[in-house]
């Protein structure tokens, strides 16, 4: 055990990753696989722009947000016609977030898709920004509540933006993977099991 003091402390430990053996790493392959399957499924996007603004709204004190809210922030989400979105993303709470890459496989991939892609790399990379925006759409549907309530509030333009990205961050916050050995190998075998938890947090 042990105290500590710093938030940013405390982050980086629920932000680990424990080093996978030969057996875990095959689990953790086929896992992938059936992830990748429902996520360029459009009907896992419609069910992520229904279910996401019902649980915001019952368990991120984000003020009421609607599917209609998730929908219209989509779009422009997917059209790069969202400021609120390019902050959140240049804050790291949306794009291509996976818990189960490290930090060695994240490297080796890093920039490859700009490196000459063929059509079928084009499309896939297309089929993924659509899945990503439908992931984003609520959080910058958050954030926009929230940083008008910032602005209510009579909070300068950097807290209102800290702010509003802090909400829309812990909506549900996948960064926060906890340090346990066992979860992080069920993590790597049961798909979207650690979105799972996560929302459960967020609920606790």
């Amino acid at each position: 055990s042990a105290i500590i003091s710093n938030p940013n402390t405390l982050a980086a430990f629920q932000m680990m990753h424990y080093e996978l053996g030969p057996i875990m790493k095959a689990f953790a392959a086929s896992t992938k696989v059936l992830r990748a399957g429902a996520l360029v499924n459009p009907m896992y996007w419609i069910k992520q722009l229904i279910r996401d603004p019902i649980h915001a709204s019952l368990v991120a004190d984000s003020g009421i947000i609607t599917p209609f809210h998730a929908l219209g922030d989509y779009i422009k989400v997917l059209r790069n016609d969202s400021p609120e979105g390019r902050i959140l993303a240049s804050r790291g709470v949306i794009g291509p977030v996976d818990s189960t890459v490290d930090i060695h496989e994240f490297l080796k991939t890093a920039g490859s898709e700009r490196r000459d892609p063929s059509k079928l790399n084009k499309l896939i990379n297309k089929v993924m920004k659509m899945h990503e925006a439908s992931d984003a759409a609520t959080r910058v549907s958050i954030y926009k509540k929230q940083y008008k309530e910032a602005k209510k509030r009579g909070m300068s333009e950097d807290q209102a933006i800290n702010f509003a990205v802090h909400k829309a961050r812990e909506s549900i916050n996948f960064a926060a993977r906890g340090n346990s050995p066992t979860l992080n190998a069920i993590r790597h075998m049961i798909p979207f099991v650690s979105a799972q938890i996560t929302s459960l947090d967020s609920v606790y």
